[in-house]
């Protein structure tokens, strides 16, 4: 992999999991620091190169005595409440993960994540994703830790579908109080937008359109939702079009047509067309020809024609 392709899915990972620098207790009470390092264990956690941080800023490396304090600080934080967020830790302990050895930490995760996707979907279909997907399918990889439940995202990861890698890598991030499946919306904005290529706003916005019905939907992606469409119109030749004046498709009208949508004698009528005229937003009617045409016209010109002159036109001739 080279530096381009791994820098953009190391910026990738830290929007979506974040970076903080300090241990704390994520969504399943597992003691975490970093890009979503999983340091539960007692082992793994002694082999972060974590500092202690002093009142005026600066740091130090951790005696292996202080990082057992810290783990045991944190244990003690399983018995408080569950599902805080991480910005309730920074004060648990006084270590920290510095920047170099979060960065040292997510690039070999990276580089394992992608060799089991690599694994997964072969090296040509790997070399024939853009740098975007790639990031998408380690990302899921890296949250999930496989993509054995994937197995479409595979599919489309093989045949180079992006929207298809869009759709598929969604997942969701745990469960609401009600039991319903709770999803990190801008996670999956970030993954569509990098599938896709598209910009991130543009993301949202289908995220939004894809889940308006939800109840746990944000505010925010609410208020992006695309409003509905309008009846289009179907203009003819003369002007009128389809919609009668209320904006409704003609032919829709009932059986009992209302007093102003009559036309001519007795109970024939049919809905008014609306005329779309530059300036003149409102439906006008059309007046009846008063003037004759086709045979009857013939008619009254032959007759005309052969009618015989009257006295007043004789004597005009003499």
């Amino acid at each position: 992999m080279d530096d381009t392709t791994l820098a953009y899915i190391r910026n990738h990972l830290k929007a979506n999991e974040g970076v903080v620098p300090y241990p704390y207790l994520d969504s399943k009470n597992l003691i975490t620091t970093g890009t979503g390092f999983n340091v539960d264990n007692k082992t793994v956690f002694a082999q972060q190169p974590l500092r202690v941080r002093s009142a005026d800023g600066t740091t130090q490396p951790a005696s292996p005595a202080q990082v057992n304090d810290a783990y045991t600080a944190m244990t003690n934080e399983k018995n408080g409440t569950a599902g805080r967020p991480a910005a309730a830790f920074p004060n648990s302990t006084n270590l920290v993960l510095p920047d170099a050895g979060n960065d040292a930490q997510l690039d070999a995760k990276i580089a394992q994540n992608s060799n089991g996707v690599i694994k997964d979907i072969g090296s040509d279909a790997w070399n024939n994703l853009t740098d975007g997907q790639k990031a998408v399918m380690v990302d899921v990889r890296y949250a999930k830790g496989s993509l054995n439940n994937f197995s479409e995202l595979k599919k489309k990861a093989i045949a180079g579908n992006a929207l298809g890698i869009a759709d598929e890598s969604q997942f969701k991030s745990g469960d609401n109080a009600d039991g319903s499946p709770r999803y990190n919306w801008d996670r999956v904005s970030r993954n569509r937008a990098a599938a896709q290529g598209i910009p991130f706003e543009d993301a949202q916005r289908q995220v939004a359109d894809q889940f308006k019905d939800n109840p746990n939907l944000s505010g925010s992606y609410k208020s992006m939702v695309s409003p509905p469409a309008k009846p289009q119109a179907d203009n003819a030749a003369d002007g009128s079009t389809n919609l009668a004046d209320d904006g409704t498709p003609n032919g829709a009208a009932t059986t009992n047509p209302p007093a102003d949508r009559r036309r001519g004698r007795g109970s024939r009528w049919r809905p008014l067309r609306q005329h779309h005229r530059e300036g003149q937003g409102q439906g006008v009617r059309k007046k009846p020809r008063s003037f004759q045409t086709g045979a009857s016209l013939r008619q009254t010109v032959i007759a005309t024609i052969n009618r015989p002159p009257s006295p007043a036109a004789e004597w005009q001739r003499c």
